[in-house]
């Protein structure tokens, strides 16, 4: 977790107070964190695990690992930030572990998660959920892409929901190098993050779980039951904007260390200041005919992938020919 406004904290407060909510089992809760994280944030984490009999490790990462510096030139087209790259630590961080449930933090349960990690995912590096942006928006620009990358667009799952099987991923060398080395060939084809690197690196050994571990963005409450609902892409899950699962988040915010003290004045304030920030009239219309431009976006997008990648396997040799020279 990354959360330098200090106002991230609340959302992975209230993706782990609805993961003790809907579970009877003991669970250990290892929390990736850098510098960012405030000792009030602390005192609530913890706060959080002695309420409802669990544990929870804070784990500090910063400045153990140097990061390759094309990541600090990502675009922040899809939000992310450094700390999305944290869970490629996870097998270093915790040494005499051999599996892991990882979640984002933008995530909200309605079922026991003892029944993702009774999931038999023993025979495979990670396991997740089939990314429904392929099926959405996929076409052939993302078959090419995954290509180019040398990865299985039908095996190509979401990375916000993993069981991490981390005997297996050590057994393929350092997780963490191999990522590094990976962007040093394919940062230009890199479009989401961490994920990408993943399935490239565990091509062929991941497993597709049922959706509903992963259920990214369900329209209807029906279609959040007995779910693990991830609010990823424009319609987060603490924003204000009539979609079922953010009652579900603000339910859980009030039950949560976050928010349990918070008054009904604090509480107006907050949902209207999230009022405030809906889209005006300008972005309304670009909502109506974003539909149209993203049939011609995504019918480019086989041309520019393979122009691209044919720019920078030239731009290696060279370097790698003057390299010789010298």
């Amino acid at each position: 977790m990354y959360d330098p406004t200090g106002t991230y904290s609340q959302h992975a407060g209230v993706t782990i107070t609805s993961i003790f909510e809907n579970t009877k089992s003991k669970i250990i809760v290892h929390l990736l964190h850098d510098d960012t994280l405030t000792e009030d944030n602390k005192r609530k984490f913890i706060c959080t695990a002695e309420k409802y009999n669990q544990t929870i490790e804070l784990i500090d990462v910063t400045n153990k690992f140097e990061f390759n510096s094309k990541i600090e030139k990502m675009p922040d087209t899809y939000r992310v930030t450094i700390g999305t790259y944290y869970r490629l630590l996870i097998p270093d961080l915790l040494p005499k572990i051999s599996k892991v449930l990882y979640f984002d933090c933008d995530i909200i349960f309605d079922l026991d998660v003892q029944e993702l990690w009774n999931v038999d995912a023993e025979d495979y590096c990670i396991a997740g959920v089939f990314d429904i942006d392929f099926i959405r928006y996929g076409g052939v620009g993302e078959s090419v892409r995954c290509f180019l990358m040398r990865c299985d667009r039908r095996t190509y799952i979401n990375a916000g929901v993993l069981i991490m099987n981390l005997n297996m991923i050590r057994n393929r060398g350092n997780l963490f190098q191999n990522a590094m080395n990976w962007l040093n060939t394919h940062a230009h084809l890199m479009k989401f993050s961490d994920q990408d690197i993943l399935n490239c690196l565990f091509y062929k050994s991941i497993k597709i779980i049922d959706h509903r571990f992963n259920n990214i963005r369900p329209l209807s409450e029906q279609e959040t039951r007995n779910s693990i609902i991830h609010a990823s892409g424009h319609s987060r899950a603490w924003e204000i904007t009539g979609i079922p699962y953010q009652k579900m988040y603000w339910k859980t915010y009030l039950i949560s260390e976050w928010g349990k003290d918070k008054t009904k004045a604090e509480i107006i304030d907050l949902i209207v200041s999230l009022y405030a920030g809906r889209k005006d009239k300008w972005q309304l219309w670009f909502e109506r005919i974003k539909p149209a431009l993203q049939k011609i976006y995504w019918s480019v997008l086989p041309i520019k992938y393979i122009f691209t990648d044919i720019y920078h396997k030239l731009k290696y040799k060279l370097i790698s020919g003057k390299r010789e020279r010298s």
